[in-house]
């Protein structure tokens, strides 16, 4: 018994461990085990075991009790009949798994073609919206692209109205399209001559730099045009306020990526500025040094840019102010070079300009010199100023004050013959209307400096004979209470081919007038600003158009018209009281020299008077003009005796050939 109980234990432990088999339940019978224990162990396992008839037979055969046998299969008909199902189950399970796989597909599919098509629908209302912007875009930039149209055909009237139309389509400032606007707008008053809208709007596209890069368009392309003319604008344009702040702005420019071309016209107008109306010759001669001449390596040629000239011209007046003449010699002289040198400078202006301004240069030298007691470096710089002012071309209409000046250069070198010469030209009638009163007071006295006293009187009267009336008139004239305008109003009349009523000035005080440079720029201005007003008048219809910007531009270039009317109408009775004081001095120094006439005739009878007591007999010096020199006459001169009228080509070919008298 304890055998036995030994081995259903170990049994038990084995199949606890790896469960209940038929090698095991066949093993337990062959061991003899009872039925009850057999029977126990079944129902005491799970595990079912194969029973097909193989496996019947082969328990029977072992000895396994029936009873053992049916149990065993009746657990194993259950577990297949249970499997069966469960294979149904599962079967079951994976089509409705595969049903919901395809369930799942076949939504995923309608899901991504309901959002493609919501995805092409929208695209579709997108596009139909875009090309609805675009519409609207294009309709609303039209008048942009009209005004643009109209400009390029030289339509600048419409152009601006249709500018007008585009600024109440509200682009934003900040736009490329805004841009464009103002620049064509600002070119289209610069063209139309309306300058100070054309500044006021120009200013506009310049705060945006040089950077800017429009549409297929260079970057910088539209800056660097409006800057061009927004400096030619502003070179005449007698309010600096208008423009000042915009080029302090533009000094801030780096413009080293654009075009060489236009860094010398940037550098131009900057130093021109800086020149001008700054006053800053630091920061001018900065800009303007840049645009120097170079050397063409392959031919060994100078060249020089298209601005050299003008720039070296600028530079030269800066260094005249900070009184560094040798600086400022250099410069004119490259000035001269430049235009001698290069073909394409078709105007010699500029050339006679430093002519002039290298005459003065010298002449000033020379009477410091004068002053030191330095004779013969006076003389030789003296004759320098001469050889320059006898450069100035004779079409230059700086001609008169190159005759003027130089004879006064004449004068203080002794060259007393060289000096009446070009006197004698400005008493010609070619140049007789031009205002130098002093050139007769000059002219007498030389004539004392020679001991030629009768021709001193001659000068002395001629001159008073000249401007006695003229004085009178003078006065008269600034006696009247007039306002500022009537000034240059009564200027004008005096030009017009019908005179005035009653009393009228010469032509030469008018010619003192109108050839000073302030005048002739301040004029042009005022010209330019009434252009502007009839301009802009047409445009706003009197100031009372619906173009807003336009009748604001229209009131302020009223008061800007206004102001520059009272400022040359100031200007005009301060250079005319000028004149008038300078005749006051001049007829002081015409008295001097003909109490000096007299003192000399005076010595001259006491030394007949004591030449007589002695019995002594006085030489006589004769006061008929003689030759100083043997003078041989080129083949392009002519003498000739002076009746009345002169020739352009002669009038500087004129020497005086009158000897001293002096003893």
């Amino acid at each position: 018994m304890n055998k036995y109980i030994v081995l259903l234990l170990l049994f038990l432990i084995s199949f606890s461990v790896f469960g209940l088999t038929k090698a095991e339940l066949i093993k337990m019978a062959k061991m003899g085990l009872p039925e009850d224990t057999l029977m126990a162990t079944v129902n005491g396992s799970k595990d079912v075991i194969k029973m097909e008839k193989e496996d019947i037979i082969e328990m029977k055969k072992a000895g396994v009790p029936n009873n053992v046998i049916k149990a065993l299969i009746k657990r194993y008909l259950k577990y297949k009949e249970t499997a069966k199902k469960e294979e149904v189950s599962e079967t079951k399970s994976k089509e409705d798994l595969k049903k919901l796989e395809e369930e799942k597909k076949r939504k995923a599919e309608e899901e991504r073609i309901r959002a493609e098509e919501q995805r092409k629908a929208e695209e579709r209302i997108k596009k139909r919206k875009l090309a609805q912007q675009q519409r609207e875009y294009r309709e609303k930039r039209l008048p942009l692209d009209r005004a643009i149209s109209f400009y390029n055909h030289k339509r600048y009237v419409k152009a601006i109205k249709k500018l007008d139309k585009f600024f109440k389509a509200g682009f934003e400032k900040s736009s490329d399209e805004y841009y464009l606007a103002n620049f064509y707008l600002g070119m289209s008053f610069y063209k139309l001559n309306a300058k100070y809208a054309a500044i006021k709007t120009l200013k506009d596209v310049l705060i945006k730099g040089p950077e800017v890069k429009i549409g297929k368009a260079p970057k910088g392309a539209y800056f660097m045009l409006a800057f061009e003319t927004f400096g030619k604008l502003t070179g005449n344009w007698p309010f600096s306020s208008d423009f000042n702040e915009t080029y302090e702005m533009l000094s801030t420019y780096n413009t080293a990526t654009l075009p060489v071309k236009f860094q010398e016209i940037y550098n131009y107008y900057m130093g021109k500025y800086y020149t001008k109306w700054a006053s800053n010759s630091s920061k001018a001669e900065k800009y303007l040094s840049r645009i120097a001449s170079y050397k063409k390596s392959k031919e060994g040629m100078t060249k020089y840019p298209k601005l050299y000239p003008s720039a070296q011209y600028l530079l030269g007046l800066n260094k005249v102010k900070a009184k560094k003449y040798n600086d400022s010699i250099k410069h004119f002289q490259n000035v001269i070079r430049a235009v001698q040198n290069k073909s394409d400078f078709k105007s010699t202006s500029l050339k006679d300009l430093a002519y002039i301004a290298l005459g003065r240069i010298y002449y000033e030298i020379a009477s410091s010199y004068f002053s030191a007691g330095a004779i013969e470096q006076a003389k030789r710089l003296a004759n320098a100023s001469l050889d320059s002012y006898r450069k100035v071309s004779k079409d230059s209409p700086k001609l008169v004050t190159a005759y003027y000046e130089a004879s006064w250069a004449a004068f203080i070198t002794g060259e007393y013959d060289i000096s009446l010469g070009y006197l004698h030209a400005l008493h010609s009638a070619y140049l007789k209307d031009y205002y130098y009163p002093d050139k007769y007071i000059l002219e007498a006295g030389i004539y004392v400096n020679m001991c030629l006293f009768k021709y001193a009187d001659e000068a002395v009267t001629a001159f008073k004979k000249k401007y006695d009336p003229f004085k009178k008139e003078l006065d008269d004239f600034l006696s009247e209470p007039l306002e500022p305008k009537e000034y240059l109003e009564k200027l004008k009349k005096i030009t017009a081919k019908k005179p005035m009523k009653g009393k009228r000035f010469s032509y030469e005080l008018v010619s003192y007038i109108i050839s000073d440079g302030y005048f002739y720029e301040t004029y042009n201005a005022l010209k330019d600003i009434k252009k502007e007003n009839a301009v802009l008048k047409k445009l706003s219809k009197k100031g009372k158009g619906n173009i807003a910007f336009l009748n604001k531009l229209y009131v302020q270039i009223m008061k800007k018209e206004d102001k520059l009317y009272r400022s040359l109408g100031q200007w005009i009775r301060r250079k005319l009281q000028n004149a008038s004081n300078n005749l006051d001095e001049l007829y002081l120094k015409s008295d001097e020299i003909s109490f000096e006439i007299i003192s000399a005739e005076k010595r001259v009878l006491q030394e007949e008077k004591l030449a007589l007591t002695n019995k002594t007999q006085i030489k006589k010096k004769s006061q008929k003009a003689k030759s100083s020199k043997e003078y041989k006459l080129k083949d392009d001169e002519m003498m000739w005796k002076f009746i009345g009228e002169y020739w352009i080509d002669e009038i500087d070919n004129y020497r005086s050939f009158l000897q001293s008298n002096c003893k």
